[in-house]
C-alpha cells in the first residue's frame, strides 16, 4: 500500500496493487466486489476507481491558478476570472473553461467573453 498524490486536485488516493480508491473507502465488503469486478474484466491490468471533475469550485480553481481562495475570490468579484455556473448555492467553474482561459493568458471577464464569441 503506498499513498499517492493526484497532480491536479489535493485529494490522497491510496493503491492496493495497481488499484486506486480515494483514501479511507476501503471495505471488506469492496474488495471482495472489486476481485468478483476484476474477474469478469481480466484483459484490463487494474481498475480505477476515481474520477476527475468536470466543475472544481473556488478551492479547485484557485489551487489550479496557484493563488489563494481569498485572491480567487478577490478576482471573481473584481471580474478577472471567467463566470461561475451556479448549481443550487453553489459556484462552480469548468475545468475546461479555466484551463482555456490561463492559455489565453487570464484575459479579463469582459474579454474572456468576447474572445469566445468570436
Amino acid at each position: 500500500m503506498s499513498r499517492v498524490k493526484s497532480n491536479r486536485f489535493p485529494k490522497t488516493m491510496i493503491r492496493f496493487e495497481g488499484k486506486v480508491s480515494p483514501a479511507g473507502s476501503w471495505s471488506e465488503s469492496s474488495k471482495g466486489c472489486l476481485d468478483r469486478m476484476e474477474k469478469k474484466e481480466s484483459d484490463k491490468s487494474s481498475i480505477v476507481l476515481a474520477a476527475e471533475p468536470r466543475l472544481i469550485d473556488a478551492n479547485g480553481a484557485a489551487l489550479l491558478c496557484g493563488v489563494s481562495v481569498r485572491f480567487w475570490h478577490q478576482l471573481d468579484s473584481a471580474g478577472r476570472v471567467p463566470k461561475p455556473m451556479r448549481l443550487g448555492r453553489r459556484c462552480l467553474w469548468s475545468l475546461e473553461e479555466i484551463d482555456s482561459w490561463v492559455r489565453a493568458g487570464c484575459p479579463t471577464r469582459e474579454r474572456w467573453v468576447q474572445q469566445k464569441k468570436s
